[in-house]
């Protein structure tokens, strides 16, 4: 596993811009957008949990592409870039952020069934890309990405939901 330095970490930027329409959505908001290194959107702001920093660390072979873990006490998301690599650099931030969700959530002490860990997940990850400044066509777009992993309709209504909130 490689550690990734802050400094190749993502960064979120918002840009206005005037209003459009996709999908019949009417997007008057700003629009989040992210510069990358090595093809990766992971987040540049440290982020902490316990008073413990949570470390993001290569795991090649991570066939989920990201997850959330304690190991040895220490909060890590493990991701293989490859797999993380293959989708848009909004999904990829959804992605770290739902994987962020997992640990600020205490989902590893909690002992919760997986189902209501990913709807807190998701929910926690939809919040952050609005508050990241994302619009809602990009948040479509993360949505439209997120359906194909998907093991219940309801989580689809939970995204939307969360969104609202």
């Amino acid at each position: 596993m490689r550690k990734i330095p802050l400094t190749i970490l993502l960064a979120a930027t918002c840009q206005s811009f005037s209003a459009t329409t996709v999908d019949n959505i009417t997007d008057t908001t700003s629009i989040c957008t992210f510069r990358t290194t090595d093809g990766l959107a992971l987040p540049v702001k440290k982020h902490f949990h316990d008073g413990k920093e949570i470390e993001f660390v290569e795991d090649p072979g991570n066939w989920f592409g990201a997850s959330a873990h304690y190991l040895k006490g220490e909060p890590k998301v493990l991701y293989d870039p490859k797999v993380i690599g293959q989708y848009s650099v909004e999904f990829q931030a959804y992605t770290f952020q739902h994987e962020l969700g997992h640990i600020k959530l205490n989902h590893h002490a909690r002992n919760l069934a997986m189902y209501p860990a990913e709807l807190e997940a998701d929910c926690f990850a939809v919040k952050e890309m609005k508050k990241m400044g994302c619009s809602k066509k990009q948040i479509k777009n993360i949505h439209n990405q997120r359906v194909l992993f998907d093991y219940n309709p309801h989580m689809r209504e939970n995204f939307w939901r969360c969104y609202e909130q």
